[in-house]
């Protein structure tokens, strides 16, 4: 149980839209998270602090990152679903906060989260680089 304390951390404060709240998830009696190998994977491949947070009225495992960008997880269109019969696939996002109201920078959907993270992380990168000045410079 120590690994699972290691991984949860104090809620974000100003990177959610104005309309979204943040409450850390906890679960009562020392109950086995079942989201805990979701959030030790996303902690494993972000090398960041991950929560299981709730948004709205979903349950979803969060990771923070710089300059205003999140990412988020979720494997039910809801939200987090603890049945592991009922999963069919998790969708990733990343999100950016920063000068304004949050929009979604990239979107992945896979059958395992890993690949999921890798795909939205991956179109990442590639939006990134197309909004970059610098991309000019470099293929110019």
């Amino acid at each position: 149980m120590a690994g699972q304390a290691e991984l949860q951390c104090e809620a974000p404060t100003g990177v959610l839209p104005r309309t979204a709240a943040v409450i850390p998830m906890s679960r009562a009696g020392g109950a086995p998270d079942p989201f805990a190998d979701a959030m030790a994977l996303l902690a494993a491949a972000a090398q960041r602090p991950v929560s299981a947070v709730r948004v709205g009225d979903s349950d979803v495992v969060r990771v923070d990152f710089e300059f205003g960008r999140y990412c988020l997880a979720r494997n039910d269109e809801a939200g987090l679903c603890a049945d592991p019969d009922a999963i069919g696939s998790w969708t990733v996002t990343f999100h950016d906060v920063e000068g304004g109201p949050a929009r979604v920078l990239a979107e992945a959907t896979d059958e395992w989260l890993a690949d999921a993270f890798d795909l939205a992380f991956d179109a990442l990168g590639a939006a990134v680089a197309a909004q970059s000045p610098l991309q000019a410079v470099v293929e110019g």
